[in-house]
C-alpha cells in the first residue's frame, strides 16, 4: 500500500501558510512517507511530473491513494 500526498501552497517566498503547515504536520503525524510540499507554488510541469510518478506507482497496488491538496490562501 502507497499513499502520495502533495502538498501546493501560494504563499509569497519566504513565507508559509498555516493551513497548508497544519496538513502537512497532520500528515507527518500519520507516519506518511510520501509526501512533498511546495509552500510557495509550483511549476506546471513540475507538478504533472509528480503527479504522473505517483499515479503510475498508485496504480500498481489496489490499496494505494494520491492526495493532492491545493492551498490557494
Amino acid at each position: 500500500m502507497n499513499h502520495f500526498a502533495i502538498l501546493c501552497g501560494s504563499a509569497p517566498e519566504g513565507f508559509r501558510q498555516k493551513k497548508l503547515e497544519d496538513m502537512y504536520d497532520f500528515l507527518k503525524s500519520r507516519k506518511e512517507e510520501n509526501l512533498i510540499c511546495f509552500q510557495n507554488g509550483v511549476s506546471e510541469i513540475l507538478l504533472e511530473k509528480i503527479l504522473g510518478e505517483a499515479f503510475d506507482k498508485a496504480c500498481e497496488n489496489d490499496d494505494s491513494r494520491v492526495l493532492l491538496y491545493l492551498c490557494a490562501q
